[in-house]
């Protein structure tokens, strides 16, 4: 980095740098290390937050400026989702002139001008189009986790809430669901900050109704685009048949179409799955909708919708400590950042920290499950300084929520999606899960799409690139998205099942048989038994918790290869190189998870970049038998 460049980096009054692609230095990586090298002791923290979209976060900060141990735990896999996770990349400009040097700096920062190309937007980072100023995806996910960060606060990504731990009355701890398993963790007071408050409902009883959905999806291509509303056929089934269409400041060729839909599941994952089915009728009529799409393709999809509750009262809370900050952020306007900013002060300040007792019970959906069946260890994990201790229990008598299958895909990646297909060709009752809520792994969720080497041209993987390739070809989508709509397709329409959203956190047992996963899907734990569970997660981690042998990484040094977060770019990046690894780390540990996480939110670039990790050889499951150079040349597996 040019030391110019160096000099011009802008530091808000958090004492955060927003750091330019590419570049670090060793304070930067002290940043980075802070909760896994701290020499400070922390046995119970004085909050933990449920949620780092803009409540959470804001709430985060005001704690730790008081003087509290603060732990933040994301489901995502980066902070901010009303904007991040929902691709919702505007605020609508009013208070725009009044916002503070903060954040200002938070969310238009100055190293960001790089990646501004189309400069017909006006005001700060040539940002303002019509009543909008439009956001990167990057600046916004790389800002907040950094702020956190720089003020102390401890952040477990990919981890959610799904229980509450207390005495009779008080909270005193949180039980959290990761890849690496169930875990509790010891806290004085606990605020949910999630989306629409829906782990506190669920935690209630609430049987709350969904009235309709949101979505965005993202074109380039598109020419001569103005902000403003598209009357749309009501064949599409949009609320109002309306789209919204706005300008991206990334390139002049890019627009976001915004839209909602009265959904027609409550389930979760049907609106995510009707979602994309919307966009990609929306995309094969991308020329009829407006002139400026004649030439566009849809590029990206939002990680998740957004969803409207019919009645959006919030719940009462049944143990002392237990605080909901909740806020409607589904128009944000820039005047509404520091009134969320004065919001969370206000909460923090009101809260009264529990006295240190005893647990008597968890508080999960449906019930409780008594704390003398809780079995407690201390995770295998020497750079973990957050106080964390692994949780076992009697997953079929205490988790409520059931569901069955004959085959169970346990990861819709690049492996488990195929498998997934497979099961569903031999007419199994086929479920598959998978964290994210589209399946492809690192090829869709990664953007890894090519082979670097290997058996390039086998039948199996030609077949499946062209049935993909007609799929984007005749929907105007990019090959990642068309990918994504073949595997949904391809299990769905055979009336079988994809549970997206889903964190697999532990293994149903008996004997040496596996029975079926534990996962935790928006703050609750399920169980899903199967009578063939396929381990197809990238570090093999049911496999792990059901005791299977395994090696780990290179047979002689144990180590893995080197991670990935690719950037997406469209080549005109010049700052480092958009496809490039950052470190090695050990998937199989949390600290170096979220180190890696940490990492790469550091050195992406402002526009955006991938939500997936991509990890290299780690868990190699021990098989019945394993597949050597022999059997490969004579064929004969």
């Amino acid at each position: 980095m040019k030391r110019r460049d160096f000099l011009n980096l802008s530091i808000p009054a958090t004492g955060a740098i927003l750091v330019a692609p590419g570049f670090m230095n060793k304070e930067l990586y002290q940043e980075i290390n802070h909760q896994f090298i701290t020499n400070q002791s922390i046995e119970s923290y004085d909050v933990v937050i449920n949620g780092a979209g803009f409540g959470g976060y804001f709430a985060a900060i005001q704690a730790a400026k008081q003087g509290k141990s603060v732990l933040v735990v994301e489901k995502r896999a980066s902070p901010g989702y009303e904007v991040t996770a929902k691709h919702r990349l505007w605020v609508n400009t009013e208070g725009l002139g009044d916002l503070s040097a903060e954040h200002k700096e938070l969310f238009f920062p100055e190293a960001e001008k790089k990646e501004v190309f189309n400069k017909s937007g006006a005001g700060i980072n040539n940002s303002v189009f019509g009543n909008d100023a439009m956001l990167f995806n990057g600046t916004v996910r790389k800002g907040l986790l950094r702020n956190l960060l720089v003020n102390k606060v401890h952040v477990l990504l990919m981890t959610d809430a799904c229980g509450l731990i207390g005495d009779s009355k008080n909270v005193t701890g949180v039980l959290l669901a990761s890849k690496h398993g169930i875990h509790t963790v010891k806290c004085k007071s606990f605020i949910d900050a999630s989306d629409n408050a829906l782990f506190s409902r669920r935690l209630a009883g609430e049987s709350y109704k969904i009235d309709r959905a949101g979505f965005v999806i993202e074109v380039h291509n598109a020419e001569g685009v103005q902000p403003r509303t598209i009357n749309v056929d009501a064949k599409y089934g949009l609320s109002n048949n309306q789209l919204i269409l706005r300008p991206g400041k990334y390139l002049d060729d890019q627009a976001f179409l915004e839209f909602q839909f009265p959904v027609k599941s409550q389930k979760r994952e049907e609106i995510e799955h009707q979602a994309r089915f919307i966009t990609a009728e929306l995309g094969r009529d991308l020329a009829l909708l407006d002139g400026s799409l004649a030439k566009a393709h849809v590029d990206q999809l939002a990680v998740e919708c957004s969803v409207v509750l019919k009645d959006d009262a919030l719940p009462d809370t049944a143990m002392k400590g237990h605080y909901i900050f909740s806020q409607d952020l589904s128009n944000l306007k820039a005047a509404d950042l520091p009134k969320l900013d004065q919001a969370a002060k206000s909460l923090v300040d009101s809260i009264r920290q529990s006295k240190s007792s005893k647990p008597s019970t968890i508080l999960v959906e449906g019930g409780k499950i008594p704390w003398n069946v809780i079995k407690e260890s201390t995770p295998d994990d020497p750079g973990l300084m957050i106080p964390l201790k692994h949780c076992s229990f009697d997953f079929e008598k205490w988790i409520r929520n059931k569901e069955k299958c004959q085959v169970l895909v346990a990861g819709g990646g690049t492996a488990g999606a195929m498998a997934g297909m497979g099961a569903v060709e031999k007419s199994a009752n086929t479920i598959v899960v998978d964290y994210f809520n589209d399946m492809g792994g690192t090829k869709t969720m990664g953007g890894v799409m090519g082979y670097y080497h290997g058996y390039k041209d086998h039948v199996f993987f030609k077949k499946q690139d062209q049935l993909s390739s007609q799929i984007a070809n005749t929907y105007n989508l990019s090959s990642k998205i068309g990918r994504k709509l073949f595997h949904l397709k391809e299990i769905v329409d055979s009336g079988n099942r994809f549970l997206s959203g889903s964190i697999m956190c532990g293994t149903l047992v008996e004997g040496n048989t596996v029975k079926g996963i534990v996962v935790c899907r928006d703050g609750a734990l399920e169980l899903i038994e199967a009578s063939i569970t396929i381990d197809a997660t990238g570090d093999a981690d049911l496999a792990y918790f059901a005791g299977a042998n395994y090696w780990h990484g290179d047979s002689r040094t144990g180590l893995t290869q080197n991670f990935s977060q690719w950037d997406r770019n469209k080549g005109h990046f010049s700052t480092s190189n958009g496809h490039r690894d950052y470190d090695m780390i050990d998937n199989t540990r949390i600290s170096e998870l979220q180190r890696g996480l940490f990492l790469s939110h550091y050195q992406a670039h402002f526009y955006d970049f991938s939500p997936m990790l991509t990890v290299r050889e780690s868990r190699r499951i021990e098989g019945l038998h394993v597949i050597d150079l022999i059997d490969a040349v004579e064929d004969t597996h």
